[in-house]
């Protein structure tokens, strides 16, 4: 694939979460040669004030896998408490993975992460 149109996909995955050709027609699903592969998802620790209170429920967020391997940023998109979010947020920063490629190149992705909790 050549740079300008490797570059344009990229941009479009990143901007938009779907890709376009270089003249701006829909790719359709994105093809990855090798998809996000997570190796290790740290577990969660239910808190004491969530355990005391009863509350159990999924928190979801956004997560960006970069390219690089790290964890890029995490966006919350629903929580049951607070103390639950905070805790499964540190646990989404230490998710260990291989990064996804698009035509043998390392490229983003951004996927959604569950944690749920619930009190036996």
């Amino acid at each position: 694939m050549p740079d300008s149109k490797q570059s344009k996909l990229e941009k479009d995955i990143k901007q938009q979460g779907s890709a376009t050709e270089a003249d701006g027609s829909p790719v359709g699903k994105i093809k990855y040669s090798r998809p996000l592969l997570i190796l290790r998802r740290p577990a969660v620790r239910y808190t004491d004030t969530a355990r005391e209170r009863n509350i159990s429920g999924t928190v979801r967020f956004h997560v960006t896998f970069l390219a690089d391997g790290h964890v890029g940023p995490i966006k919350l998109i629903s929580a049951v408490d607070r103390s639950l979010a905070y805790n499964a947020f540190d646990a989404a920063k230490k998710i260990k993975f291989i990064p996804a490629e698009i035509g043998g190149q390392k490229v983003d992705v951004t996927k959604m992460i569950e944690y749920s909790f619930t009190i036996y």
